[in-house]
Protein backbone atom coordinates (compact mmCIF):
# COMPACT_ATOMS: atom_id res chain seq x y z
CA UNK A 1 0.00 0.00 0.00
CA UNK A 2 1.62 3.41 -0.77
CA UNK A 3 1.71 6.02 1.72
CA UNK A 4 -1.03 8.37 0.00
CA UNK A 5 -3.16 5.39 0.45
CA UNK A 6 -2.06 4.59 3.96
CA UNK A 7 -2.91 8.06 4.58
CA UNK A 8 -6.21 8.82 2.95
CA UNK A 9 -7.30 5.31 4.70
CA UNK A 10 -6.08 6.45 8.27
CA UNK A 11 -8.15 9.73 7.38
CA UNK A 12 -11.04 8.34 6.29
CA UNK A 13 -14.17 10.59 7.89
CA UNK A 14 -16.16 8.64 10.07
CA UNK A 15 -20.70 9.13 9.39
CA UNK A 16 -21.11 10.21 13.52
CA UNK A 17 -24.55 11.32 13.86
CA UNK A 18 -25.82 13.45 16.63
CA UNK A 19 -28.94 14.46 18.62
CA UNK A 20 -31.24 16.38 16.62
CA UNK A 21 -31.41 17.99 20.98
CA UNK A 22 -28.25 20.26 19.53
CA UNK A 23 -30.51 21.81 16.90
CA UNK A 24 -33.17 22.33 19.33
CA UNK A 25 -31.05 24.01 21.68
CA UNK A 26 -29.56 26.54 19.07
CA UNK A 27 -33.42 27.10 17.67
CA UNK A 28 -34.63 28.23 21.11
CA UNK A 29 -31.07 30.55 21.15
CA UNK A 30 -31.99 32.36 18.46
CA UNK A 31 -35.47 32.81 19.68
CA UNK A 32 -34.22 34.09 22.63
CA UNK A 33 -32.15 36.91 20.71
CA UNK A 34 -34.58 37.80 18.14
CA UNK A 35 -33.92 35.96 15.38
CA UNK A 36 -36.84 33.97 13.22
CA UNK A 37 -35.98 30.03 13.43
CA UNK A 38 -37.65 29.48 10.49
CA UNK A 39 -36.15 32.84 8.67
CA UNK A 40 -32.80 31.10 9.75
CA UNK A 41 -33.45 27.93 8.22
CA UNK A 42 -34.49 28.86 4.66
CA UNK A 43 -31.25 31.12 4.71
CA UNK A 44 -28.97 28.16 5.14
CA UNK A 45 -27.71 26.04 1.84
CA UNK A 46 -30.52 23.43 0.58
CA UNK A 47 -27.79 20.63 1.88
CA UNK A 48 -28.20 21.60 5.58
CA UNK A 49 -32.07 22.99 5.93
CA UNK A 50 -33.86 21.25 8.87
CA UNK A 51 -37.53 22.43 7.81
CA UNK A 52 -39.73 20.22 10.30
CA UNK A 53 -37.73 17.52 11.91
CA UNK A 54 -38.76 15.21 15.05
CA UNK A 55 -36.40 14.29 17.87
CA UNK A 56 -33.80 11.60 16.43
CA UNK A 57 -30.41 12.20 14.83
CA UNK A 58 -28.53 14.40 12.73
CA UNK A 59 -25.52 13.89 10.35
CA UNK A 60 -22.75 15.39 13.17
CA UNK A 61 -21.23 17.59 10.47
CA UNK A 62 -24.46 19.12 9.29
CA UNK A 63 -25.42 19.71 13.26
CA UNK A 64 -21.99 21.58 13.43
CA UNK A 65 -22.35 23.78 10.28
CA UNK A 66 -25.70 24.80 10.81
CA UNK A 67 -24.48 25.86 14.93
CA UNK A 68 -21.60 27.82 12.88
CA UNK A 69 -23.78 30.16 10.39
CA UNK A 70 -25.73 30.98 13.62
CA UNK A 71 -21.93 31.97 15.15
CA UNK A 72 -21.92 34.35 12.03
CA UNK A 73 -25.48 35.46 12.48
CA UNK A 74 -24.87 36.70 15.98
CA UNK A 75 -21.30 37.64 16.05
CA UNK A 76 -20.30 35.11 18.75
CA UNK A 77 -17.32 32.87 17.86
CA UNK A 78 -17.88 31.56 21.18
CA UNK A 79 -21.33 30.45 20.78
CA UNK A 80 -20.48 26.56 22.47
CA UNK A 81 -19.07 28.63 25.59
CA UNK A 82 -21.85 31.13 25.96
CA UNK A 83 -24.82 29.13 25.48
CA UNK A 84 -23.36 26.02 27.63
CA UNK A 85 -22.88 28.91 30.41
CA UNK A 86 -27.00 29.51 30.15
CA UNK A 87 -28.63 25.90 29.25
CA UNK A 88 -30.68 24.68 31.98
CA UNK A 89 -31.02 21.19 32.82
CA UNK A 90 -34.71 20.95 32.19
CA UNK A 91 -33.49 20.85 27.88
CA UNK A 92 -31.90 17.35 28.42
CA UNK A 93 -35.77 15.86 29.05
CA UNK A 94 -36.15 12.94 31.06
CA UNK A 95 -32.63 12.53 31.23
CA UNK A 96 -32.21 15.70 33.34
CA UNK A 97 -34.81 14.14 35.90
CA UNK A 98 -32.14 11.12 36.24
CA UNK A 99 -29.36 13.78 37.12
CA UNK A 100 -31.42 15.53 39.56
CA UNK A 101 -32.08 12.51 41.48
CA UNK A 102 -28.51 11.45 41.30
CA UNK A 103 -26.85 10.75 44.62
CA UNK A 104 -23.68 12.97 43.91
CA UNK A 105 -22.08 15.50 41.15
CA UNK A 106 -19.72 12.19 40.72
CA UNK A 107 -22.07 10.18 39.62
CA UNK A 108 -23.82 12.96 37.72
CA UNK A 109 -21.01 13.21 35.34
CA UNK A 110 -20.51 9.03 35.48
CA UNK A 111 -23.79 9.29 33.66
CA UNK A 112 -23.08 11.76 31.24
CA UNK A 113 -20.21 10.38 30.51
CA UNK A 114 -21.77 6.80 29.85
CA UNK A 115 -24.19 7.96 27.99
CA UNK A 116 -22.06 10.61 25.62
CA UNK A 117 -23.20 8.59 22.90
CA UNK A 118 -27.45 9.82 23.33
CA UNK A 119 -25.63 13.39 22.67
CA UNK A 120 -23.10 12.91 20.00
CA UNK A 121 -21.91 9.52 18.33
CA UNK A 122 -18.09 10.78 18.39
CA UNK A 123 -18.07 11.94 21.83
CA UNK A 124 -15.04 9.53 23.38
CA UNK A 125 -12.74 9.69 26.56
CA UNK A 126 -12.58 8.89 30.18
CA UNK A 127 -13.16 9.72 33.90
CA UNK A 128 -10.68 8.95 36.34
CA UNK A 129 -9.31 9.73 39.86
CA UNK A 130 -5.78 10.68 40.51
CA UNK A 131 -4.47 11.96 43.75
CA UNK A 132 -7.71 13.74 44.94
CA UNK A 133 -8.16 15.52 41.56
CA UNK A 134 -11.30 14.14 39.37
CA UNK A 135 -10.19 14.10 35.43
CA UNK A 136 -12.52 14.34 33.10
CA UNK A 137 -11.07 13.78 29.67
CA UNK A 138 -13.02 14.46 26.56
CA UNK A 139 -12.23 13.47 22.83
CA UNK A 140 -14.16 14.79 20.00
CA UNK A 141 -11.85 12.85 17.23
CA UNK A 142 -13.33 14.45 13.93
CA UNK A 143 -11.47 17.13 11.29
CA UNK A 144 -14.09 19.46 11.30
CA UNK A 145 -12.97 23.18 11.64
CA UNK A 146 -16.09 23.90 13.48
CA UNK A 147 -15.65 21.21 16.76
CA UNK A 148 -14.29 23.72 18.93
CA UNK A 149 -18.46 24.96 19.66
CA UNK A 150 -19.67 21.36 20.87
CA UNK A 151 -16.88 20.82 22.78
CA UNK A 152 -17.33 24.10 25.49
CA UNK A 153 -20.27 23.81 25.03
CA UNK A 154 -19.63 20.28 26.80
CA UNK A 155 -17.76 21.87 29.30
CA UNK A 156 -19.71 24.97 29.94
CA UNK A 157 -22.70 22.88 30.27
CA UNK A 158 -21.61 20.39 33.42
CA UNK A 159 -20.38 22.94 34.93
CA UNK A 160 -23.27 25.10 34.90
CA UNK A 161 -25.83 22.09 35.08
CA UNK A 162 -23.35 21.16 38.46
CA UNK A 163 -24.23 24.24 40.01
CA UNK A 164 -28.10 24.30 39.35
CA UNK A 165 -28.89 20.45 41.01
CA UNK A 166 -26.17 20.61 43.99
CA UNK A 167 -27.19 21.71 47.17
CA UNK A 168 -27.60 25.85 47.36
CA UNK A 169 -25.05 26.32 49.98
CA UNK A 170 -22.41 24.59 47.85
CA UNK A 171 -23.00 25.77 44.37
CA UNK A 172 -21.06 28.52 43.79
CA UNK A 173 -18.22 26.00 45.02
CA UNK A 174 -18.76 23.68 41.95
CA UNK A 175 -15.95 24.87 39.94
CA UNK A 176 -12.94 22.97 38.50
CA UNK A 177 -9.52 23.80 39.74
CA UNK A 178 -7.90 23.76 36.01
CA UNK A 179 -9.57 23.54 32.34
CA UNK A 180 -7.37 22.87 28.94
CA UNK A 181 -8.84 22.85 25.57
CA UNK A 182 -7.14 21.42 22.20
CA UNK A 183 -8.20 24.46 20.28
CA UNK A 184 -7.56 28.49 19.95
CA UNK A 185 -9.13 31.14 22.69
CA UNK A 186 -12.80 31.79 21.01
CA UNK A 187 -13.15 35.27 23.00
CA UNK A 188 -11.17 36.94 25.42
CA UNK A 189 -9.51 34.75 28.25
CA UNK A 190 -11.39 36.59 31.14
CA UNK A 191 -14.77 35.20 29.67
CA UNK A 192 -13.40 31.57 30.31
CA UNK A 193 -11.86 32.29 33.70
CA UNK A 194 -14.80 33.75 35.07
CA UNK A 195 -17.45 31.14 33.86
CA UNK A 196 -15.01 28.32 35.11
CA UNK A 197 -13.69 30.24 37.99
CA UNK A 198 -10.34 28.74 37.73
CA UNK A 199 -6.94 28.44 34.56
CA UNK A 200 -8.00 28.08 31.34
CA UNK A 201 -5.37 26.65 29.34
CA UNK A 202 -5.69 26.61 25.40
CA UNK A 203 -4.16 24.84 22.09
CA UNK A 204 -3.54 21.71 24.54
CA UNK A 205 -2.98 17.97 23.86
CA UNK A 206 -6.06 16.75 25.48
CA UNK A 207 -9.85 18.74 26.50
CA UNK A 208 -9.84 18.49 30.10
CA UNK A 209 -11.29 19.30 33.27
CA UNK A 210 -10.01 18.97 36.55
CA UNK A 211 -12.36 18.74 39.77
CA UNK A 212 -11.46 18.13 43.37
CA UNK A 213 -13.04 15.18 44.44
CA UNK A 214 -14.50 16.42 47.48
CA UNK A 215 -16.12 19.42 45.23
CA UNK A 216 -17.75 16.60 42.89
CA UNK A 217 -19.04 14.91 45.84
CA UNK A 218 -21.22 17.34 46.68
CA UNK A 219 -24.81 15.95 46.94
CA UNK A 220 -27.43 16.83 44.71
CA UNK A 221 -30.73 19.06 45.85
CA UNK A 222 -33.14 16.44 46.68
CA UNK A 223 -31.93 12.64 45.37
CA UNK A 224 -34.63 9.91 45.31
CA UNK A 225 -33.08 6.64 45.22
CA UNK A 226 -36.33 4.94 43.40
CA UNK A 227 -36.89 7.83 41.04
CA UNK A 228 -32.77 7.67 40.14
CA UNK A 229 -33.93 4.09 39.10
CA UNK A 230 -36.77 4.49 37.51
CA UNK A 231 -35.27 7.33 35.19
CA UNK A 232 -32.16 5.43 34.56
CA UNK A 233 -34.11 2.44 33.35
CA UNK A 234 -36.23 4.52 31.16
CA UNK A 235 -32.86 6.39 29.65
CA UNK A 236 -31.54 3.11 29.14
CA UNK A 237 -34.07 1.75 27.16
CA UNK A 238 -33.77 5.12 25.22
CA UNK A 239 -30.04 4.83 24.86
CA UNK A 240 -30.42 1.15 23.80
CA UNK A 241 -33.20 2.04 20.78
CA UNK A 242 -30.95 5.02 19.69
CA UNK A 243 -27.61 3.24 19.46
CA UNK A 244 -29.49 0.04 17.97
CA UNK A 245 -27.92 -1.61 15.51
CA UNK A 246 -24.13 -1.00 17.15
CA UNK A 247 -25.10 -1.07 21.18
CA UNK A 248 -22.89 -3.68 21.60
CA UNK A 249 -20.11 -1.90 20.23
CA UNK A 250 -20.69 0.82 22.27
CA UNK A 251 -20.63 -0.99 25.60
CA UNK A 252 -18.08 -2.59 24.75
CA UNK A 253 -16.02 0.51 24.51
CA UNK A 254 -17.36 1.69 27.38
CA UNK A 255 -16.01 -1.69 29.38
CA UNK A 256 -12.79 -0.83 27.87
CA UNK A 257 -13.02 2.81 28.79
CA UNK A 258 -13.15 1.86 32.60
CA UNK A 259 -10.04 -0.33 32.10
CA UNK A 260 -7.48 1.04 34.99
CA UNK A 261 -3.90 1.37 34.25
CA UNK A 262 -1.50 -2.05 34.78
CA UNK A 263 -4.71 -4.07 34.65
CA UNK A 264 -5.81 -7.07 31.93
CA UNK A 265 -8.09 -6.10 29.64
CA UNK A 266 -11.53 -7.26 30.24
CA UNK A 267 -11.81 -10.95 28.41
CA UNK A 268 -14.53 -11.61 25.74
CA UNK A 269 -16.37 -14.25 28.40
CA UNK A 270 -16.21 -11.55 31.37
CA UNK A 271 -17.27 -8.81 29.00
CA UNK A 272 -20.46 -11.37 27.91
CA UNK A 273 -20.82 -11.93 31.95
CA UNK A 274 -21.11 -8.14 32.14
CA UNK A 275 -23.64 -7.94 29.45
CA UNK A 276 -25.74 -10.81 30.84
CA UNK A 277 -25.59 -12.66 27.89
CA UNK A 278 -23.93 -15.95 26.50
CA UNK A 279 -20.59 -15.91 24.94
CA UNK A 280 -22.39 -16.99 21.57
CA UNK A 281 -24.74 -14.51 21.94
CA UNK A 282 -22.50 -11.65 22.28
CA UNK A 283 -20.58 -13.01 19.42
CA UNK A 284 -23.78 -13.30 17.14
CA UNK A 285 -24.79 -9.51 18.09
CA UNK A 286 -21.19 -8.66 16.73
CA UNK A 287 -21.45 -10.48 13.72
CA UNK A 288 -24.84 -8.83 13.07
CA UNK A 289 -23.21 -5.13 14.16
CA UNK A 290 -20.17 -5.91 11.65
CA UNK A 291 -17.45 -6.44 14.10
CA UNK A 292 -16.24 -9.01 16.89
CA UNK A 293 -14.11 -8.47 20.06
CA UNK A 294 -10.88 -8.22 18.82
CA UNK A 295 -11.65 -5.76 15.80
CA UNK A 296 -13.32 -2.91 18.62
CA UNK A 297 -10.62 -3.90 21.08
CA UNK A 298 -7.81 -2.91 18.32
CA UNK A 299 -9.93 0.21 17.49
CA UNK A 300 -9.96 0.96 21.40
CA UNK A 301 -6.22 0.75 22.11
CA UNK A 302 -4.94 2.34 18.15
CA UNK A 303 -7.04 5.32 19.19
CA UNK A 304 -5.49 5.20 22.62
CA UNK A 305 -2.29 4.88 21.22
CA UNK A 306 -2.78 8.11 18.73
CA UNK A 307 -3.80 9.96 21.70
CA UNK A 308 -0.70 9.09 23.84
CA UNK A 309 1.43 9.87 20.86
CA UNK A 310 0.28 12.89 20.76
CA UNK A 311 0.91 13.76 24.08
CA UNK A 312 4.75 12.78 23.33
CA UNK A 313 4.36 9.54 25.75
CA UNK A 314 7.71 7.57 25.04
CA UNK A 315 7.02 4.16 23.12
CA UNK A 316 7.79 2.00 26.47
CA UNK A 317 5.18 3.92 28.07
CA UNK A 318 2.62 3.45 25.60
CA UNK A 319 3.28 -0.46 25.27
CA UNK A 320 2.91 -0.68 29.35
CA UNK A 321 -0.44 1.09 29.64
CA UNK A 322 -1.58 -0.65 26.75
CA UNK A 323 -0.91 -4.07 27.76
CA UNK A 324 2.01 -5.38 25.25
CA UNK A 325 4.75 -7.20 25.92
CA UNK A 326 7.14 -4.47 25.00
CA UNK A 327 7.86 -1.40 22.08
CA UNK A 328 8.85 -3.80 19.54
CA UNK A 329 5.05 -5.28 20.14
CA UNK A 330 3.52 -2.00 19.90
CA UNK A 331 5.51 -0.40 16.59
CA UNK A 332 4.61 -3.64 14.52
CA UNK A 333 0.57 -3.39 15.77
CA UNK A 334 0.83 0.00 15.12
CA UNK A 335 2.11 -0.37 11.63
CA UNK A 336 -0.57 -2.91 10.88
CA UNK A 337 -3.02 -0.59 12.69
CA UNK A 338 -2.36 2.67 10.83
CA UNK A 339 0.32 1.41 7.87
CA UNK A 340 2.19 4.03 9.53
CA UNK A 341 5.23 4.09 11.97
CA UNK A 342 4.25 5.68 14.95
CA UNK A 343 7.15 8.23 13.40
CA UNK A 344 5.24 8.58 10.24
CA UNK A 345 2.02 9.53 12.24
CA UNK A 346 2.89 11.85 14.66
CA UNK A 347 5.04 14.10 11.48
CA UNK A 348 1.73 13.50 9.21
CA UNK A 349 -0.41 14.81 12.44
CA UNK A 350 1.82 17.58 12.89
CA UNK A 351 1.32 18.20 9.26
CA UNK A 352 -2.10 18.50 8.92
CA UNK A 353 -2.24 20.77 12.02
CA UNK A 354 0.19 23.27 10.72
Amino acid sequence: MSVFHMISHLCAPMNYKSSTLYIDIIKQYLQLNGVDFVEFDRSLPSALQIGDYSFGKIDLNQSLDIWHKASIDLSDPALGLHIGSQLHFSQYGIFSYALMNSPNLFEALQLIHSYRYMLNESFEGSLYVDDGIVNYVFEFPIEHPYHYYFTELHFASIINLGREISVRELSQKVSPIEVSFTHSSMTVPAEYQTLFNCDVHFNQPQNILKIPLDIILTPTQNPDSSLYQFFLRNVNKIYNDNLNPSIVTHQLYQLFSMREQDSAWISQAEVAKKLNVSLSTLKRKLRIEGSSYQIILDGFRYKEAKRLLEQNAGLEDISHQLGFSGSASFRRTFKRWSGLTATEFLSYRRKIRG
